[in-house]
């Protein structure tokens, strides 16, 4: 698990989201994709760019997530292939690649391994040997799989043996796409007969975040960052609580809420206020709208302002970060949650 010290900044605008930790949001997803690909059915991520499908396909695969949703880590695998390298790949080496992938993940099993692969027939007997030795389901994730588009269309006998892997295996994939799989394959490949590849996939659409997980996302994140802190233990109701009756006198009862105060002032002194963050916290959420990429964008430079700017936290950091929006990145505008 991945910690964060004061003075450094959690938040990830530039790469995918790789620890559970710092995952937010996407629960109704997760299930439902853990659940088809636990049956043995494919299915399909399709969403608008930087709206987070790397990392969610990162975080289904975690050990510790799919343990939460009934699958052993240790009796299934899940191999990542990023579509960006085969692209780059002579397309005789592709399941060459793929095999090499599976055998990075099964070799980290004791006594498990798929041997050499050079092509689909070796692909086959890896995972029937996979199948046999307990590794149920074999999950082949499929990121950015729009890339594999191009001038120069798939062989129709690529798809044909990538769906007999499905039907003739306890194998499913996983594919994330910036458009369904169907109009990705009428468009570009040149798939023919009565059954499509992209049949053989349940599409997920993959919108933007709600209030609740953005605000559970910032606060987690500025938590880390140092910008929120916890109460000291006891000092809140000391400072809130007013004095009741008893036998202590009442100078005794005032002289406690005053050192409650007095320890509540001490331990704020050099903090920011909790009434800025949640400024802050509520400008994200608004300007973001819910896209993940924007609000670790917009995260990362409130972070980066605040850390600047401690003196003068209060008043320097909301105008900074309003100013810095001026340069706020293009991404695709995201699909409203649900679509």
């Amino acid at each position: 698990m991945m910690t964060r010290t004061p003075g450094t900044n959690p938040f990830h605008p530039k790469e995918p989201i790789r620890d559970p930790e710092f995952f937010f949001g996407r629960q109704n997803e997760v299930r439902e994709i853990l659940g088809f690909l636990r049956s043995g059915q494919c299915v399909s991520v399709v969403g608008p760019g930087k709206i987070g499908k790397t990392s969610l396909l990162r975080y289904v695969s975690h050990p510790a997530v799919l343990g939460e949703h009934g699958l052993m880590a240790s009796e299934c695998l899940f191999v990542y292939i990023d579509c960006r390298d085969l692209a780059g790949i002579a397309r005789g080496r592709w399941f060459n690649y793929i095999g090499t992938q599976m055998e990075k993940q099964a070799t980290q099993r004791p006594g498990k391994t798929i041997g050499h692969v050079e092509s689909f027939a070796d692909l086959e007997g890896a995972c029937e040997r996979l199948n046999q030795s307990g590794m149920k389901p074999v999950v082949v994730m499929l990121d950015a799989f729009d890339l594999l588009t191009g001038a120069d269309p798939l062989d129709p006998d690529f798809f044909t043996n990538l769906r007999s892997l499905n039907t003739s295996f306890e194998s499913a994939f996983l594919a994330a796409s910036e458009e369904p799989l169907n109009d990705l394959e009428q468009r570009y490949f040149r798939v023919t007969g009565s059954s499509p590849f992209s049949n053989i996939f349940h599409p997920v659409r993959l919108g933007t975040l709600n209030q609740d997980e953005s605000r559970a996302l910032l606060t987690h994140y500025f938590t880390l960052a140092g910008l929120i802190f916890p109460n000291p233990v006891g000092q809140q109701e000391a400072v809130l609580r007013l004095p009741q009756p008893g036998r202590r006198t009442i100078a005794v009862r005032f002289r406690s809420v005053l050192d409650g105060i007095r320890a509540r002032y001490k331990y704020y002194r050099d903090r920011p206020s909790i009434n800025a963050v949640h400024s802050l916290v509520d400008l994200i959420v608004e300007r973001a709208a819910g896209h993940p990429y924007l609000v670790q964008w917009m995260g990362w430079h409130a972070v980066d302002i605040c850390h600047k700017n401690s003196d003068k936290w209060n008043n320097v950091c909301q105008e900074r970060l309003l100013k810095r929006l001026d340069s706020l990145p293009d991404v695709q505008m995201p699909m409203a949650r649900g679509e």
